[in-house]
């Protein structure tokens, strides 16, 4: 029978973590799954927790092992062999409520494509915040992608997996803002479902906390928003970018200097775009170019 959704889970050193995120995907109330799960060239001993469940559930897990090349290109090598409808991501230090996929799957079977949810962020102390997948006040399309630069997270979605065949990941940081937001220009009808399905552990040398040169990654996924974007949501996601610089100038001041010849190339799209001139009206944002 061929699944409804197939589950993409990259791994790369997690096997402290690995046994808790693949029990909650063998836990979901879904059953026409696959849960394929991408070795990407772990040093540790996560193959080990992955052959434990390749005996336990051999009818419904996937196995690949590769060479490392990062999250982004292990998850393609999961869209490649995937056989279901939908996607959807989970990170291997991560795990998913028990209800996630069938409550998403739902949503798309009356017709959508893209379906967001909400998260928890998990601290190292367990303690845990709600953040919302959508943070603006109205949800329609144009509304999803100006917020779509917010929460570019793969994991809180389910993708239909045909949108793929455009846009797929890259394999520098930020591969999900590179991405996500360009699929949703694409979407047919995105969808929104107000509730914390995703728990999302925050753990010490993330790619959001660190200050390596690698961060500069975050300037070619902009760079592939603003030129591929479909031009139906150009304007949207222009703003989108706008916001996202401002919030990097903010949180990686180290590379201002870089952040800012950037947003110099592109000064006129982005003084033009007509939702960064009202933010502007209406004082909602900075002037990037004050």
């Amino acid at each position: 029978m061929t699944p409804k959704v197939s589950i993409i889970v990259p791994v790369y050193n997690t096997k402290k973590y690995l046994s808790k995120c693949l029990d909650s995907l063998f836990m979901q109330s879904l059953k026409d799954i696959e849960i394929i799960v991408v070795n990407d060239g772990s040093s540790d001993d996560s193959q080990l927790v992955i052959n434990k469940y390749i005996k336990k559930h051999p009818d419904k897990i996937i196995t690949l092992t590769k060479g490392n090349e990062g999250p982004g290109i292990a998850r393609n090598y999961g869209i490649k062999i995937a056989r279901g409808d939908y996607l959807g991501f989970v990170d291997s230090d991560d795990w998913a409520d028990p209800e996630m996929f069938k409550k998403l799957y739902n949503i798309a079977n009356e017709g959508h494509d893209y379906i967001i949810c909400d998260y928890i962020r998990v601290q190292k102390d367990g303690s845990r915040s709600v953040f919302k997948g959508f943070s603006g006040n109205s949800f329609d399309h144009h509304q999803a992608v100006i917020y779509s630069t917010d929460t570019a997270f793969s994991c809180n979605k389910l993708i239909k997996k045909s949108l793929f065949e455009t846009f797929t990941y890259t394999s520098s940081w930020y591969e999900d803002l590179a991405t996500i937001p360009l699929l949703l220009t694409n979407a047919s009808s995105p969808a929104y479902v107000e509730a914390p399905l995703y728990y999302y552990t925050k753990r010490s040398g993330s790619i959001t906390e660190s200050n390596d040169i690698k961060t500069l990654g975050v300037i070619c996924a902009w760079e592939r928003l603003l030129t591929q974007a479909n031009p139906r949501y150009q304007q949207e996601l222009v703003f989108a970018v706008a916001k996202n610089i401002l919030s990097f100038l903010k949180s990686k001041s180290k590379y201002a200097t870089h952040f800012m010849a950037f947003a110099k190339e592109h000064q006129d799209t982005i003084e033009r775009n007509i939702y960064y001139q009202e933010a502007l009206r209406l004082g909602k944002i900075k002037d990037l170019f004050a």
